[in-house]
């Protein structure tokens, strides 16, 4: 078969069953915006099938609910093509959790209710998640 950069075609069907399976799975309502998608289409894909399915698999983990944007996609696209500069260390899991749950609290305002309905979790798991940032912060 050939690489996944040759069947240019094959990527919007692709990306529509890979984030929809990451939907289902997290419970999330994610889509992509047109410029987004397109960014997908053009880019090389070196990694083929398993580099798209990753990227795709940490937007629906990052993002929260609604559109995905042309940046947020470069944003993870750069990420794993290593964009990473020497002085970059490589980021945790956890780490990146924080990052946006604390990027979207602020965007809703401190409003935790909002902050969890658009990072598709439950009001309850992002008090637990939040008790634990501030564990891990004050240790």
């Amino acid at each position: 078969m050939p690489p996944l950069r040759e069947r240019k075609s094959d990527i919007p069907f692709l990306v529509k069953r890979i984030l929809g399976e990451g939907c289902a799975s997290s419970g999330k309502n994610l889509w992509f915006e047109a410029e987004a998608e397109e960014v997908l289409t053009q880019h090389q894909w070196p990694g083929n099938v398993r580099q798209l399915q990753n990227v795709i698999r940490r937007l629906v983990t990052m993002e929260p609910q609604g559109a995905v944007s042309k940046d947020a996609v470069e944003r993870q696209l750069g990420e794993s093509v290593g964009s990473q500069t020497e002085e970059d260390e490589p980021v945790e899991l956890d780490a990146l959790e924080r990052q946006q749950i604390l990027r979207v609290l602020e965007q809703a305002g401190g409003n935790k209710t909002r902050a969890a309905e658009l990072l598709g979790i439950q009001r309850r798991t992002l008090y637990k998640k939040l008790a634990r940032i501030e564990r891990d912060q004050s240790a």
